[in-house]
């Protein structure tokens, strides 16, 4: 099968296999475009309803934005990497957790099983 190659300045054009290449990791995704490519994930890999798609979309926004907003606080802060780093890590735990259970309440058990896979084998946050 071909696959992508490289394309212009030596960047990968994409895969067939895999579909389109991830952005490059200078290229900040915004909280909103982050939030939008989680629910797109979601809604093909769970199969969702176009009501559980709007709802799951505005869960990703809401955490996505929670998040964008605390990052911001906390680099003004000016405080050591190692404590930065461990404020992120305990947001995100917390954060994690009542996303997951807002998303519960959208799924049915078979959907919410197949999430839990797949957040446990991907970087969905």
């Amino acid at each position: 099968t071909s696959g992508g190659g490289m394309g212009r300045g030596g960047r990968p054009t994409g895969n067939s296999n895999f579909g389109p290449s991830a952005p490059a990791k200078e290229e900040k995704l915004t909280f909103e475009e982050r939030a939008l490519n989680q629910t797109e994930i979601l809604g093909k890999k769970l199969k969702l309803s176009p009501e559980q798609f709007t709802k799951i979309g505005d869960i990703n926004l809401k955490y996505a934005k929670s998040q964008e907003d605390f990052f911001n606080v906390v680099q003004k802060e000016n405080l050591p990497q190692e404590i930065i780093m461990k404020k992120i890590k305990d947001f995100r735990i917390g954060s994690d957790y009542r996303k997951v259970n807002e998303i519960k309440a959208v799924l049915s058990p078979e959907q919410f099983e197949k999430f839990l896979k797949y957040k446990k084998h991907s970087e969905f946050r």
